[in-house]
């Protein structure tokens, strides 16, 4: 798997699971109530999560904390979690967040250098 994110021109469209690669969330349209005009509902982009969603909570070797994003079916696995291909899947991830966002390749050299070697050290 390449990376457990994608993206499109006006954001993201599909979440997979940093594990297995299973669909846990994809881009909708929900209707909201205009803020300006009451009677109005307008169709809005939106995250939505399905029912297979979990995030664990692990800490990271720099004392920073994140919450990577598996699939229930991974969650409740009796296996480990394999930590090296979570923390590759949170580095792709990052970077793809700074892609969409416009950053140059200087910046992207730059996380890079700042994740290099950083490592998730136990989940809490």
């Amino acid at each position: 798997m390449d990376s457990y994110i994608s993206f499109d021109e006006f954001g993201i469209t599909e979440i997979r699971c940093m594990c297995c690669g299973e669909p846990v969330a994809q881009r909708t349209y929900v209707e909201v109530q205009s803020r300006v005009d009451p009677s109005k509902k307008e169709k809005v982009l939106a995250i939505s999560r399905f029912s297979n969603w979990k995030q664990i909570n692990v800490r990271l070797s720099d004392g920073t904390s994140c919450s990577p994003i598996v699939c229930t079916d991974c969650n409740n696995h009796p296996d480990p979690w394999d930590y090296n291909q979570l923390m590759d899947q949170v580095k792709r991830g990052w970077e793809e967040e700074l892609k969409f966002a416009g950053k140059d390749q200087r910046q992207l050299k730059h996380l890079k250098h700042l994740i290099k070697n950083l490592k998730i050290i136990e989940e809490v």
